[in-house]
């Protein structure tokens, strides 16, 4: 690509999987290659004055820091679809805080400059509720049980097939799976079907036969590959028409890079159809987080827009959900609410991305329909804010009585005249100008408690 933009077909050298570069001048590297002999590179600390870091939504890994520490460019830049991380790690901490330009994929969708898509979320019957759950997702090896001793489920999903697209028999179709053996299950039942199907993961086999079964998908001589941890990112295939989600996927990252790899644009591709099979789910499982993701900025709560058949989609967009597929999702995004303290951060940071509302305590809350005792039970909301580095450090002496008044005294008052004192009575006193109280009153905080404590609603007579 650069020696075509800059029209030198001779530009560059790559470092990668036992390539050497004759000099330093100009490389294409990968991280682990980079990282391995950063500490016998005799090159000075602005030797270079560009670096370019590809999926730098990585940047945060261990991997990458040696490379930060050894270089300082002139310029740094990152590229990413996938900026959002659900570990409460901030990839803007190495450019300034500042996003360069942006573009997110409803944007690009409106902007022609993807392939919509089709969405069906198909009722499993896999019931994952009880599920093992550890660090932030389901335990591999005991879904990959629950998915290879099912053949009744495998029989439901090519019916599926059969159903929900248009000539199952000619598609080509990535089929995203959970371990080696559910791949390997799944290509296996789809050729006892009479399917052309293989499978692919990483590290299963030489390049030359990874290369030969991307062959064969691209030309059609397979319709169905079933993939493990890879074809998740750096992977080009325009030609995929098809995405079969078979497993709950729990980082929205790899979500919308899985779901990307059949968003290009190719000859004779009209849209994309996306066949997502949804379980009744853990209560940690974020089915919000992938919709608002496909929806795009509204002002409106996801809940709405699933309750609303998804009025505010890109432009040839559509999601379709089955009947028990909708209740699953909505019964888990409504009850969902006891958010940690990351998670709280992080819908902070990535509220702007999502609707155009100001950031404010009562249209978070409402929002993402989160109670505010969920708030104050993590920190109160300036702090929130501050970790969140949405706002500017706060000075406050007192914060822990302040948090224990908010979350002992106000949220749990219902009486409106005490209330109303409250506010009407807090002129000179410093404590009650202290940021948090200004946040409170800006948002009518302990007006919502009470608004349905009475015929009429409070809140109407009050000055925010």
């Amino acid at each position: 690509m650069f020696a075509g933009v800059l029209r030198e077909n001779n530009f560059g050298e790559l470092w990668v999987d036992g390539e050497e570069p004759s000099n330093y001048e100009a490389i294409f590297a990968s991280v682990q290659t980079l990282k391995n002999r950063i500490g016998q590179l005799q090159l000075t600390e602005k030797y270079y004055d560009f670096i370019i870091i590809d999926e730098v939504h990585h940047i945060a890994a261990n991997s990458y820091r040696p490379i930060l520490d050894k270089f300082k460019p002139e310029i740094l830049l990152g590229l990413t679809a996938t900026p959002e991380r659900n570990d409460n790690e901030n990839i803007l901490d190495d450019f300034c805080n500042t996003i360069a330009a942006e573009i997110r994929l409803p944007e690009a969708l409106n902007r022609k400059l993807l392939c919509p898509f089709q969405y069906f979320g198909i009722t499993d019957s896999v019931d994952l509720s009880n599920a093992t759950w550890q660090k932030g997702k389901y335990l591999p090896s005991e879904l990959s049980r629950l998915y290879t001793q099912n053949d009744i489920r495998v029989g439901e999903i090519i019916q599926k097939c059969k159903s929900y697209l248009r000539d199952f028999e000619d598609v080509r179709a990535i089929g995203f799976c959970i371990t080696k053996d559910h791949a390997s299950y799944m290509a296996e039942k789809f050729v006892l079907a009479g399917l052309k199907a293989d499978f692919i993961i990483s590290g299963n086999g030489r390049d030359d036969l990874r290369e030969s079964i991307k062959s064969k998908f691209q030309k059609k001589e397979i319709n169905y590959l079933f993939v493990v941890d890879i074809y998740n990112e750096g992977v080009d295939i325009p030609e995929i028409d098809t995405v079969l989600f078979l497993r709950p996927t729990e980082s929205l990252t790899v979500f919308l890079q899985q779901l990307g790899r059949g968003l290009r644009l190719a000859e004779n591709k009209e849209c994309l159809t996306v066949l997502d099979f949804v379980g009744n789910a853990r209560l940690e499982y974020d089915f919000e987080g992938k919709f608002r993701a496909l929806i795009g900025k509204t002002n409106s709560s996801t809940i709405e827009e699933l309750e609303r058949e998804f009025p505010h989609l890109p432009l040839g967009c559509s999601i379709v959900l089955e009947k028990k597929a909708k209740e699953y999702i909505l019964n888990n995004i409504r009850k969902a609410t006891q958010l940690n303290l990351n998670q709280i951060v992080t819908k902070i940071r990535n509220f702007q991305h999502q609707t155009t509302l100001p950031l404010t305590l009562k249209n978070f809350c409402e929002f993402y329909k989160i109670p505010i005792q969920t708030i104050y039970k993590r920190g109160n909301w300036s702090r929130l804010c501050q970790l969140a580095k949405e706002s500017a450090h706060f000075p406050i002496s007192n914060e822990k009585e302040l948090n224990r008044t908010i979350l002992k005294k106000w949220i749990q008052c219902n009486s409106y005249s005490y209330l109303k004192f409250l506010l009407t009575s807090r002129t000179n006193d410093p404590w009650y100008k202290s940021s948090e109280v200004e946040f409170a009153k800006g948002d009518d905080l302990v007006f919502r408690r009470i608004r349905s404590n009475g015929k009429e609603d409070p809140r109407t007579n009050v000055k925010s």
